[in-house]
């Protein structure tokens, strides 16, 4: 069997899938962020875990495996062989082993499988193809049918890959970057003299780590825009906002502009080489000694959560009810879902609302009526976990979560909570109605009728609620 290059199997191993950051600097306790659920139905090492309808891992013991987001339970598991490379987009997922075999997953049903000449060390997953390359250098690529559409041979082991507009981009053991075209012609080629493999890339560009203590700008044309020596072989980034987010085996923790100037570092400690989570202003930081750091934008620690083992894979935030959740995954093969409380902003005016400070938008601004604010009522309803139901012929909207059932009705200033009629406001004209389509109610009744604290803020003209 060929030997590993140096950081391959890191820069592999380590993942993590991150969200937008955004400009404000919230605080979090380290107490905010307690396990809401754990699963110990893992063995071995593990590769790139991937998060579509469910969360789904590709263990050493050559399974692979499909947890429940919501409590980790087991869904269904597959062999394939010991793994090696793990990729995924939208329901695809694939895998590629010690033992050359490629296997393409829909979900949980395995849809084909084929054979490289020698071990899988890279793989790429679009909405139509599947990319592989091995270690002896042989570049595959196939359709979601396993039709094979061309194959390419390197002169190195293949260490890396990615899609990047209409090319794939390949980087080999001996410190060069392939192009390809859809046809699989050579677009371009530019050699880093050093061993490389892709960290990021924002679209048009891609950043690439080398053994040499240093991160590349290289363009989707193989011109190379810029290089910075940094403190550490860098791991996985994150591209959020024109910056990028990465951490070395050596323990430090950089955030750079796209241009590769520095903005912050600090010294975090441990080898940090996972993709950092970035999210709602924090960056969540797995090391090799089990911690989980929380740090703001410029890099400062303000939280630390600890599982006891390596943290080897972060994933990414999702959403689960009145919470997002970060998932962890640690060397002793037991899985960690944080939970992190939402937090919802309305502002007057405008057509969007804020989620744990990530922007989403809406149907109808908030507005004031009868001196109440107003929101659209599905946002906030289904934000904190209810559904909604709309019956056209009686004009009313129901509400239902874990047994409990809120109805109003348009025009009405009575609600049913339970099915005891509640009054919505001293007021009596106030009122639901419809507005662009939206059922539109008092944002502070709906809030409280199912459970939520709500804030006002006059300076922002905001509303904010808290489960």
């Amino acid at each position: 069997m060929a030997e590993y290059p140096r950081g391959i199997r890191q820069a592999v191993v380590f993942l993590l899938v991150a969200l937008t950051l955004v400009a404000t600097q919230p605080t979090l306790a380290a107490s905010v962020l307690t396990p809401r659920w754990t699963s110990q139905v893992l063995a071995g090492s593990y590769l790139s875990p991937y998060v579509y309808d469910a969360l789904y891992l590709a263990t050493g013991d050559g399974y692979v495996h499909s947890l429940n987001l919501k409590n980790g339970q087991e869904i269904k598991y597959a062999y394939v062989e010991p793994p090696l490379a793990y990729s995924g987009y939208g329901g695809y997922h694939a895998v590629g082993s010690q033992y050359g075999a490629v296997t393409l997953f829909y979900k949980t049903t395995k849809v084909w499988v084929k054979y490289m000449q020698d071990e899988v060390w890279a793989l790429a997953v679009t909405n139509d193809k599947v990319a592989a390359g091995d270690a002896s250098g042989m570049v595959s690529c196939f359709d979601l049918k396993g039709n094979i559409l061309w194959n390419r041979v390197l002169d190195d082991a293949v260490i890396s890959m990615r899609f990047v507009g209409a090319y794939l981009v390949t980087s080999d053991a001996s410190g060069k970057l392939t192009a390809f075209d859809s046809q699989g012609n050579d677009a371009w080629s530019v050699s880093l003299g050093s061993i490389g493999w892709f960290i990021a890339t924002d679209g048009a560009n891609l950043y690439v780590s080398s053994d040499e203590q240093a991160i590349y700008k290289v363009s989707n044309t193989g011109k190379i825009l810029a290089k910075k020596s940094v403190n550490g072989v860098p791991g996985m980034a994150e591209v959020s906002s024109g910056q990028l987010y990465f951490g070395t085996d050596a323990g430090y923790f950089y955030i750079m502009t796209t241009t590769l100037s520095t903005i912050a570092s600090s010294y975090v400690g441990g080898s940090i080489e996972g993709k950092p989570v970035v999210y709602g202003g924090l960056v969540y930081v797995p090391n090799i000694k089990g911690n989980i750091y929380v740090l703001d934008s410029y890099g400062k620690r303000s939280a630390t959560l600890y599982t006891g083992q390596l943290v080897s894979s972060l994933m990414p935030v999702y959403r689960s009810g009145t919470f997002d959740a970060i998932v962890a995954i640690d060397t002793s093969g037991k899985v960690y879902s944080f939970g992190v409380p939402i937090t919802l902003k309305f502002y007057l005016g405008r057509a969007y609302y804020l989620r744990n400070n990530v922007t989403y938008t809406l149907d109808a601004a908030p507005e004031i009526r009868w001196d109440r604010t107003f929101v659209p009522l599905r946002a906030v309803a289904e934000e904190l976990g209810y559904q909604v139901w709309w019956d056209a012929t009686a004009q009313r909207v129901t509400l239902t979560k874990s047994g409990k059932t809120v109805y109003l009705y348009i025009g009405s200033n009575v609600a049913y909570v339970d099915g005891k009629a509640t009054p919505i406001d001293a007021n009596s004209a106030v009122a639901p109605y419809i507005k662009s389509g939206r059922t539109m109610v008092p944002l502070r009744f709906i809030s409280e009728a199912i459970g939520a604290k709500v804030s006002w803020d006059a300076v922002e003209r905001s509303v904010t609620v808290q489960p």
